[in-house]
Order: structure tokens, then C-alpha cells, then sequence
């Protein structure tokens, strides 16, 4: 199906069900990204008071004025929670 079979006048019953899917699944995926930056957001406000970043294995080396940071633990931590939170909301 192209964009013209969806603009024609003569469009049947199943090319308008399937632009109503779609529009239904458009609208759904964009309440979730609006969620999902409001959540980041709110993260972002709050973030001086996280632990992230402190937390024991989280490694800081330091060569003269070169500075590397390796966030083992927070990222660990940070993945954990989002496979949680991911397959709690797509597990079907």
C-alpha cells in the first residue's frame, strides 16, 4: 500500500482500518516517548542527589590531567532496572 492508495476517494473499508491502526499505534508510541522524557526529566532535576555515579565500582583513574571514568556499577544498576521496567511493559 502506497500513500496514494490512502488518499483515494474509492478506498475500501480494510485501507481505512489499516490507517486507523497506525494512527492508533503512532498515537501510542508518542504518549510513551512523552512518558518517557517526563521521567527523564524529572531524573535530571534530581540528579545531584542520585547516588549514580558514587557508587562502589564505579572507578576513576587519574594520568596527570587526564581523567577517566569507568561507571561499572551505575551502569550495571541502570540496566537492570530498565530490562525490569522494559519487560514489565512489553511482556504480552
Amino acid at each position: 500500500m502506497d500513500f496514494a492508495d490512502l488518499h483515494s476517494p474509492g478506498r475500501s473499508a480494510t485501507n481505512l482500518s489499516e490507517t486507523a491502526i497506525v494512527k492508533s499505534r503512532m498515537g501510542q508510541t508518542l504518549i510513551f516517548l512523552g512518558i518517557a522524557i517526563l521521567i527523564v526529566g524529572i531524573l535530571l532535576t534530581f540528579a545531584p542527589q542520585l547516588p549514580f555515579g558514587r557508587l562502589p565500582g564505579d572507578f576513576s583513574f587519574n594520568f596527570g590531567s587526564v581523567r577517566i571514568f569507568a561507571p561499572i556499577a551505575t551502569s550495571i544498576v541502570i540496566s537492570l532496572v530498565l530490562t525490569i521496567v522494559l519487560n514489565l511493559l512489553f511482556h504480552r
